[in-house]
């Protein structure tokens, strides 16, 4: 064997006909069909992040964001609810609200 043939397997043609092996001129041709292939969805640790909330609460909606999806800047992940947060909320729009309708009369 010489080395421009290392790598090259030589079978004889009585032994290909036996096992049942075909030869064929390789073309370029578009290719179509589905592949099926066994596969498991994991999580990557490496790129789980945890959202720690200040407040007890519990999550009231998910965005529309499959598993695996890319998150862009301001797309919504999830809508927080928290008794505790909405109360502190209202306690400082309220006189913010007022403060405007103040300024607004004068």
């Amino acid at each position: 064997m010489t080395p421009d043939q290392a790598g090259v397997v030589r079978i004889s043609s009585e032994k290909q006909q036996l096992v049942g092996i075909r030869t064929d001129e390789v073309k370029r041709a578009p290719a179509a069909g589905i592949l099926r292939v066994p596969g498991r969805i994991a999580v990557d640790d490496q790129r789980l992040y945890r959202v720690i909330a200040a407040v007890d609460g519990w999550i009231r909606d998910l965005g529309q964001n499959p598993a695996g999806s890319f998150i862009r800047k301001d797309q919504i992940l999830a809508s927080y609810y928290a008794q505790s947060l909405l109360a502190a909320a209202q306690t400082y729009v309220f006189p913010c609200k007022r403060m405007l309708r103040w300024k607004g009369a004068m």
